[in-house]
């Protein structure tokens, strides 16, 4: 049990959040360094910004799994993942087959193996890399479930 709210665990599953990191990774702080760490969300949350940004910044995120350095660390990925943004109203998934992701679609896949709920600011800002995750987890701004293991592998898509 987390004190901190910071894992989840379901039924018949393991599910938990890790915070998406920059390239310096991670530490785990003790809890008195965490209370007394700011409010702000580790950068500035652009509320500004519209579908047409989101979905072009949706698309890049799903064109890096193609990128040479990373093609080897996604090569077994089987992995559906799917997107709400809370502002649009509005999902879009895509399914990674063997490390290739397939075409961003529109509309909410049941049962995906990463699940995020965002804002369409609070997504552009963690992807790139503006936005502070762990930051943004604790003041709620993100929902994400998926395996521990999947999320260590998508912060290599940050940046």
């Amino acid at each position: 049990r987390c004190p901190h709210g910071a894992v989840e665990l379901a039924a018949d599953e393991r599910v938990v959040f890790l915070p998406m990191l920059g390239r310096d990774g991670a530490h785990i702080a003790p809890p008195a360094e965490l209370l007394a760490q700011s409010d702000d969300v580790g950068g500035e949350v652009d509320e500004a910004v519209d579908r047409a940004r989101t979905l072009a910044v949706l698309e890049e995120t799903r064109q890096k799994f193609l990128r040479p350095d990373l093609r080897k660390v996604f090569r077994k990925w089987n992995k559906t993942m799917r997107y709400d943004f809370t502002d649009l109203g509005e999902s879009w998934h895509f399914r990674v087959e063997r490390g290739v992701p397939g075409p961003l679609v529109q509309g909410r896949v049941d049962k995906p193996d990463i699940h995020y709920t965002l804002t369409s600011g609070v997504f552009v800002g963690l992807t790139t890399g503006t936005l502070d995750g762990f930051k943004a987890y604790r003041k709620k701004l993100v929902k994400v479930k998926a395996p521990v293991l999947d999320l260590l592998k998508l912060q290599k898509l940050i940046g």
